[in-house]
């Protein structure tokens, strides 16, 4: 089974998730592979210079490695991305989702 995974077989997406949690190679970086959060009403880009366009046209019906749908309160759940190690591995975020993790967000993680 390949659940809470980025790698292999990520759930479909359907156009109606609010989130979208997605690897970015940022070269020159430590570590070179790094998980960002995006909302549905951001409207900068990421890091790695895609948009939530981009992201949502990349992954609706259709399952891509390296990107899957999610709800807000999955960023919440002890299992969130158990696979690759949880929040550590989380890089950036959009700032709704900031807001929403409030304290519970790492200080180590960069907001867009």
């Amino acid at each position: 089974m390949f659940l809470h995974s980025l790698e292999e077989f990520p759930h479909t997406g359907c156009g109606c998730f609010r989130i979208i949690i997605f690897k970015m190679d940022l070269s020159g970086h430590v570590p070179s592979q790094s998980i960002g959060i995006m909302d549905r009403k951001y409207e900068g880009s990421a890091p790695d210079g895609r948009t939530w366009k981009d992201l949502y046209y990349n992954q609706t019906g259709k399952q891509t490695p390296g990107s899957t749908g999610a709800t807000f309160t999955y960023l919440k759940s002890p299992k969130f991305l158990k696979a690759h190690g949880g929040w550590e591995q989380v890089l950036w975020v959009s700032p709704n989702i900031a807001d929403f993790m409030g304290d519970g967000l790492p200080n180590t993680i960069s907001i867009g």
